[in-house]
Formats: structure tokens, sequence, C-alpha cells
């Protein structure tokens, strides 16, 4: 059996449990294993380098040279947590001067009813659909984890560009 993170699968005779992250679904014993992945295609082309460039400087026009760029690229599933976004409320209401690009596809109506719950300003809060990680990557500026004990793909992709992800109240990497 090899699970993404489902602890709902109550499976009879299953042999081996396999994952390639370390699992949330402490009951089993599971065989982790790695797969690299370059850095070329975590990090992106050139081309899409400045394309991103192009995108920030279109948020930066209609939002403020001094906007600082706030967001994550998955499922919206993981936005959907309301201490999460009571922190991106407080973090938003601290620093007007910020924006939160939500990036990926799902539970979006669930989403805006959390963000009039805790008071998210909804013109600085966008949601963008599905987007090429390699390009949003390059065009947020810090990168909010969403669940600091689970490492999804595209944060790997934001990381390997060099900057900086808060994780828990900290930042990793260098920003």
């Amino acid at each position: 059996f090899w699970s993404h993170m489902n602890c709902t699968s109550e499976i009879e005779n299953i042999d081996v449990r396999i994952s390639h992250f370390p699992q949330v679904c402490k009951q089993y014993d599971w065989k982790v294993f790695y797969v690299p992945i370059l850095d070329e295609f975590l990090v992106g082309s050139e081309g899409e380098r400045e394309v991103a460039n192009i995108i920030k400087q279109d948020y930066l026009s209609r939002f403020g040279k001094d906007t600082v760029i706030l967001g994550t690229i998955g499922r919206l599933v993981k936005l959907h947590s309301k201490p999460y976004m009571q922190l991106i409320s407080k973090i938003m209401k601290d620093n007007p001067n910020t924006i939160y690009l939500a990036c990926g596809v799902g539970n979006e109506n669930e989403i805006k009813e959390l963000l009039d719950e805790v008071g998210i300003d909804k013109d600085r809060f966008l949601f963008l659909g599905q987007i090429n990680p390699n390009i949003y990557g390059w065009v947020i500026d810090v990168w909010i984890n969403t669940f600091p004990e689970v490492q999804g793909q595209s944060q790997l992709e934001y990381h390997a560009k060099g900057a900086g992800v808060v994780f828990q109240g900290n930042v990793i990497a260098n920003c």
C-alpha cells in the first residue's frame, strides 16, 4: 500500500506500507523511501524566471512597489485551517503592504468563509487556481507553511530557489 498521507484506509492483508515521505499515520510501520529531484526541475528555467518577474512587477504596480507577496502553492485544502488563517490575518493586519497568493485548486468557498470569519480583506487574498510552480515560486516573497510536519513538492521547489519558508514561526533557509 503506497500512501500519500491517507490515514483513513483500513485495508486487511496489506503486506507492506510504503511512502515517499514520513507519514503522520504513526500506528503503522512505514517503509519510507526518497526520490531525489534534480535542482534544475525544482528551480525551473531562466525563461520561467523572466515570466515570473513580469508577473511580480504587475502585482507591485497594482498594490504598491513595497508590497510583500505572501503565498503558498498546492491544494487549497491545506489553507482550510482557522488557526492558520488567524495567523495570516494577523500578519496582513500588522503589515498592510502584504498580499496573499493562494495558488492551487480546491475548496475555495469554504476558505472564503474563513477569510470573512478572521477578517482578511478579500481584495488582498487572491485565488489564482492552477499555476506553474516554477514561475510562481519566484513571484512569492514569503511562503508561510501550512503543514509544518508535511513538506510538499511545491514547497521544495520554492525552497530550491533560495527563498525562505516560515515554518512554525521560524524562518528556514536564506531569505
